[in-house]
Parts: C-alpha cells; structure tokens; sequence
C-alpha cells in the first residue's frame, strides 16, 4: 500500500484549518518523541519525577513551535501561495511530499538521538556522519548501528506511516473562487499573519531574549 498516495476518503475543510491541523499532527508527533525518549533513557535521568518530566514536556513545546516552523517554512509558504492551481491533485501531492521529507528527516534525528544520547550524552548533529569520512571500515560501523538498533527504524517508519495517514485526513479546499480577488486579498492576508506569528513563534516569545533554538 503507497502510504503518500491519494486517499479517496479525505474530508474537506477550509484551508487554513487544515494548515493548522496539519501543525498540530507534527507537534503531537514531537512530543510522543520526546516520550519515547524518555522511556528508553529513564535510567539516565534518575532525578526526573513524574512532575518533573511535565515540566520537561511543557518547556519542550516551546522548542517543538520553533523547530517545526523553522522546518516547515517552505511548505507553509508554498502552502499559503495563492497560486491559481494550487488545489489541482498534482500540487497536493507535492505539498504532501515536501512536508514528509521534510518531517521525516527531523523525526528520524529525533529517534537516532534515543541511542546517540547514551554514548556522548548530547544531542545529534551533522558531525555524527563525519566517522565515515576518516576511514571506509567506518561505513560498517553505520550499518551496524542500524542493525544492532533495528527496532528505532521501527518506530520511525511507523511514525511515518502515521503521519502520512493523518495528513491525508482533510483536504484542503478554498474559503472563496481561487481566482478572485477576494481570495488574493485573503491570501495576502494569510501570508503577512503567517509571517508575524512565525517570527514570534521562531524566536519563542516577544522578549528579545527569548530563543528556543
């Protein structure tokens, strides 16, 4: 079964709601990570109570808004881009495989940091695939890694898949005519209310001093 096709069985719904829902799927996915996490690593957090780890996951929304705005600010804009063949099935389905990508690549360091934590006790970066570069045995080393923690590419692609079924729940439709100019207006509006509420979003509050990224 091709989990990014079209589902016949979506629900219209306007727009904008659905750009929302859409947000709120990738935020609930983030937090279940970071559950996740934690139920593999609770042996490293011996002073972390149950009210504690609430905390932990209140503090943690702050930094899900940031980190899922900054990763999915190109499918927002080409999201909100009144563009006249932007409801056509074609452009959906590239909507739908850009935020996957996009989505799924941020998931899966998110799930690799449940075994990377353990040995260097810091999140992921880029560097972690530099050990391939020093020398050719070090590819068997990757493999390895994927093969001794197999049940982590589990749960990601199980994320995926749900993930790709709950993007496909509603579908999209226009609040007015696509090529009036009312929806122009309407979409212009969108884009310049998108932008001020990502900047304050991204930088996680108004404060200067805020910034949970």
């Amino acid at each position: 079964m091709n989990f990014f096709s079209s589902s016949s069985n979506k629900r219209p719904a306007n727009e904008y709601l659905v750009m929302v829902y859409r947000f709120i799927v990738v935020m609930f996915l983030y937090s279940a990570g970071r559950i996740i996490f934690y139920l593999f690593n609770t042996s490293m957090f011996p002073n972390v109570d149950f009210f504690s780890f609430m905390r932990i996951m209140r503090g943690g929304v702050m930094f899900d808004v940031s980190a899922v705005l900054y990763i999915n600010v190109i499918y927002f804009l080409l999201f909100l881009l009144p563009l006249p063949f932007k409801f056509k099935e074609w452009y959906q389905q590239m909507l739908k495989w850009v935020f996957m990508i996009f989505n799924g690549t941020a998931l899966a360091f998110n799930y690799i940091d449940i075994i990377y934590y353990r040995f260097i006790l810091k999140r992921t970066t880029a560097s972690m695939f530099d050990v391939a570069g020093y020398d050719a045995g070090n590819y068997r080393l990757i493999i390895r890694f994927f093969y001794d923690f197999w049940y982590i590419a589990l749960i990601w692609i199980v994320t995926l898949i749900v993930l790709a079924r709950l993007y496909s729940m509603l579908k999209p439709r226009p609040t007015f005519k696509v090529n009036s100019w009312k929806y122009g207006v309407l979409s212009l509006l969108a884009l310049v209310l998108f932008a001020g509420l990502s900047v304050v979003g991204m930088r996680g509050g108004y404060m200067p001093s805020t910034r949970p990224i």
